[in-house]
């Protein structure tokens, strides 16, 4: 894959074209419903497909460079990132992070500081998109977090046990802009949206491996469910007025029509489970070898 250029640098910014990402100063939060769902790959994909930094503020998650696989990365975690009331260099701050596939990465070794959470997210906003990996478990760094998300995506596995808990993530969220993303399961669609309490914004195949993800590219499935929410966040502020759209994939080297399975797709599905104005839900194509 080819090497993009470093987040904020000039050669970064020449590669921006309008609508192709999410702006500047917009953050995602990613939480899981229920453990093993695969929220945190989903956030990761998602920084990927915007260009944005990725920042892990789950503790309790084994450390999200793990997940990726640059456990052996030199660069700073939570615990080598110092904040006294001060204004970071944002160039810095990314310079200093290790990267996966080139996404700058901040790794919770440690819990961050709810004090301090502020000064590094309106650091890194000012490179463009960030998406957070949030706990499910409610505390002080999760609700900074929260007060800056522009949307917040809710990752279910459409089981009964786990559609339970994930409406009770849900449930426990404050007064934010919330969708979900449902990974395929026993209970059929139709019945799995209406028990989350969200508006479905995509839909992805079965979780069927708890490999990390390692450092080449992120799965097509997820890439399109990604590209998806962020052609809404992107067109026209959508997402400060609660409307998320449907998209496509806007790199071309991730289509590949010869693997892709048509007959997994349900366009009534598509168009038929929106709730709360949030837009279509996104269909990911089921490819073969890839979760």
């Amino acid at each position: 894959m080819a090497c993009r250029p470093q987040p904020g640098s000039a050669a970064w910014r020449q590669t921006v074209r309008h609508g192709e990402l999410v702006g500047v100063g917009i953050a995602v939060g990613v939480v899981g419903g229920s453990g093993g769902v695969g929220a945190s790959t989903f956030a990761a994909v998602l920084a990927w497909a915007a260009r944005g930094t990725l920042v892990d503020l789950d503790p309790w998650g084994g450390g999200i460079d793990v997940l990726l696989g640059i456990e052996t990365v030199p660069g700073a975690r939570w615990s080598g990132v110092r904040v006294g009331g001060g204004r970071l260099d944002p160039a810095l701050l990314s310079a200093g992070l290790p990267r996966w596939a080139g996404v700058p990465v901040l790794a919770a070794d440690r819990s961050p500081p709810a004090d301090g959470l502020g000064e590094v997210l309106a650091a890194v906003s000012e490179l463009g998109c960030v998406v957070l990996d949030l706990p499910r478990a409610p505390s002080p760094v999760r609700e900074v977090a929260l007060g800056s998300c522009a949307l917040v995506v809710v990752l279910a596995r459409a089981g009964v046990r786990q559609l339970t808990a994930a409406r009770a993530v849900v449930s426990a969220l404050p007064d934010v802009n919330a969708g979900a993303v449902v990974r395929r399961g026993e209970v059929p669609l139709g019945d799995a949206v209406p028990l989350l309490g969200a508006a479905l914004l995509g839909v992805a195949p079965r979780v069927t491996s708890g490999l990390p993800l390692g450092r080449g590219r992120p799965p097509r499935s997820l890439v399109r469910v990604a590209a998806g929410i962020l052609d809404g966040l992107s067109a026209d502020g959508a997402a400060r007025d609660g409307t998320v759209r449907d998209g496509t994939v806007r790199d071309d080297s991730m289509r590949d029509d010869s693997m892709r399975d048509d007959s997994t797709r349900d366009d009534s599905t598509r168009d038929g489970l929106s709730r709360d104005g949030l837009g279509r839900a996104v269909e990911a194509p089921v490819v073969a070898g890839l979760p």
